[in-house]
């Protein structure tokens, strides 16, 4: 393979990380940032793999029967499960549609790879709190302290409505309405949007809160850290554990499940 197909590829390479993922995709961060890592895994698995540098690879070593060897890798070498395999494999997909798009003669092996099949992994049973746990729960929060406000306003909300994380960490403060028909507009998967309801205790905790919050410039976003800024997936697991384990000693029956942000979630459908 010539040196100007090299440096075609690599190009490629370059412009679907820093031009098509980053504006032109249409994708969610989140599924951009599950696309960047795949590839980026793959990449340096193929390199190693034949001994080159990932900018000397050729368009013919990126080939469908090296996807399913990385696949195979994720399982057995890596110890990755079916639902990461699969993941892995959508990102791997959406690298090769534009790799097909931009080099014709990567046309085949584009579509092979969008043939291989995702794998079905056991379906595991999701925990949930029935309301007398998360009434326990939601009173482990004690203080008036911002953090425990924060921390009322927030999993009170999530529980509430039912968010994922990232919908509770993304709402900002122009998307909340707390006057005459309270209401929140949440945007969920597929830039949706969803008007929400707020009952008369979730306008109250998050009132305690908007009073409270102390924001390091202009942040939008409604819930903070510490510092000011915008708190993180991680912020929230690593809080609602803190309240797990105080609400544990109050409710043995909360010891023996595994309580997640999504238990939350979980909990609020089946509350329904």
């Amino acid at each position: 393979m010539s040196r100007k197909h090299r440096l075609t590829l690599a190009k490629l390479i370059g412009k679907y990380f820093g031009e098509y993922l980053q504006g032109e995709s249409g994708l969610s961060s989140n599924t951009r940032n599950s696309y960047n890592d795949s590839v980026l895994l793959y990449l340096r698995w193929l390199s190693d793999r034949i001994g080159k540098d990932i900018d000397e690879l050729d368009p013919v070593d990126m080939t469908s029967d090296g996807v399913k060897d990385f696949l195979r890798h994720l399982e057995t070498d890596r110890g990755c499960c079916v639902r990461t395999r699969n993941q892995r494999l959508c990102g791997l997909r959406n690298f090769f549609g534009f790799l097909s798009y931009e080099r014709p003669d990567l046309t085949v092996e584009s579509a092979r790879v969008k043939d291989i099949k995702g794998k079905r992994g056991p379906k595991g049973l999701i925990d949930y709190l029935d309301e007398t746990e998360m009434d326990v729960l939601l009173a482990a929060i004690e203080g008036e302290d911002a953090g425990a406000i924060r921390d009322r306003a927030m999993f009170t909300l999530a529980y509430s409505l039912g968010l994922r994380v990232s919908e509770l960490t993304g709402l900002t403060l122009d998307r909340m309405f707390l006057g005459s028909n309270p209401e929140v507009l949440i945007h969920g998967k597929g830039q949706a949007r969803d008007r929400m309801s707020l009952t008369p205790t979730c306008v109250s905790v998050l009132e305690n809160w908007i009073a409270a919050r102390r924001s390091q410039g202009s942040v939008a976003r409604v819930f903070l850290n510490r510092v000011g800024k915008p708190i993180t997936r991680s912020g929230v697991a690593d809080r609602l554990a803190k309240y797990v384990k105080i609400a544990e000693k109050r409710c043995p029956s909360i010891a023996r499940k595994r309580v997640t942000p999504h238990v939350l979630r979980h909990s609020c459908a089946m509350r329904i």
